[in-house]
């Protein structure tokens, strides 16, 4: 089951060019079977494109980028939002344990204020790495892999797109499928997946659905 573990839309994440009936329509045509839709520190779209994806017979998982003190987490099973940059990455994780969720360490080691790094060493209680992000350039992706394996923690992909044709560059392989949100928790515990890359790699010359519905080929993966 391939799931994009990372992305936002132009609902509530500021930083998105992303439209929810686009994205959806976008992934069925790549073969993504479901999309984690992460916008930073709000559920507010993610749970408008959850509604959405029933409509059109899609997948959306509800989830969330959290900036904490140290940086940034990827987290599921909240239902609440959580002010931006108001936890320590301690707390955020024992909120996480508290309520039975999961958390993925996000871009570790992106060149930016946001990224946890070697801190990911030191902390404990989070379940996974995102090791192909689709923001980060792969040497960094590379040194997150690297972590993920002196840890023996799984790792994850997700495109962390923010426009519409970022969408499944990277993305996570579940090697069964999940169909609820608890499920997707029960498996990033689990570790049964791989991070995975799209091939080839498949670029829009627009955002505009109608530059890919007529495509002879239907997916990438």
């Amino acid at each position: 089951m391939n799931i994009d573990m990372h992305v936002h839309t132009n609902v509530s994440s500021i930083c998105s060019s992303i439209d929810i009936c686009q994205m959806i329509d976008y992934a069925k045509h790549i073969g993504l079977d479901a999309i984690c839709v992460t916008d930073h520190d709000t559920l507010y779209g993610a749970t408008v494109a959850q509604k959405i994806g029933r409509e059109k017979n899609f997948l959306i998982f509800r989830g969330m980028e959290v900036n904490t003190v140290e940086g940034d987490f990827l987290v599921f099973g909240l239902e609440e939002d959580v002010e931006e940059g108001k936890y320590t990455a301690e707390e955020l994780l024992q909120m996480i344990s508290s309520t039975g969720g999961a958390a993925i360490a996000a871009h570790p080691y992106r060149r930016f204020n946001r990224a946890l790094g070697d801190k990911i060493f030191s902390l404990t209680d989070y379940h996974a790495i995102e090791v192909k992000n689709g923001n980060t350039p792969g040497m960094f992706n590379e040194v997150a892999r690297s972590a993920a394996l002196q840890l023996n923690l799984p790792g994850v992909g997700g495109s962390d797109a923010h426009r519409l044709n970022q969408i499944g560059r990277y993305y996570t392989r579940f090697r069964t499928p999940v169909a609820t949100e608890q499920e997707l928790i029960e498996a990033i515990k689990t570790g049964e997946y791989e991070a995975m890359t799209r091939m080839p790699e498949f670029r829009l010359k627009s955002e505009g659905v109608k530059e890919f519905s007529n495509l002879k080929s239907k997916r990438f993966f």
